[in-house]
């Protein structure tokens, strides 16, 4: 279930524990606990873009409309496999 999880992560787009455990057949709590996991792993690495974020820079920012930098994560996979 990790693979099938990683692969949906890096099919890309706005996902949430909620869609992936609805596509996964399991519990969100159970998503976060597979992405905690990935990410220790080294395969899922946590964006930084809350801590870099610019907030007069928001006009700007393609994702302006739906940043929630205190509220959100966001992971990208990694090279490592």
């Amino acid at each position: 279930m990790l693979n099938k999880l990683l692969e949906l992560i890096h099919q890309g787009g706005s996902l949430t524990p909620i869609t992936l455990a609805q596509q996964l057949d399991t519990t969100p709590t159970m998503v976060e606990m597979m992405i905690d996991e990935l990410t220790r792993r080294g395969m899922l690495k946590v964006s930084e873009f809350e801590k870099n974020c610019d907030p007069e820079s928001c006009g700007s920012c393609y994702l302006t409309k739906t940043c929630h930098s205190k509220t959100q994560r966001m992971w990208t996979t990694s090279a490592k496999k």
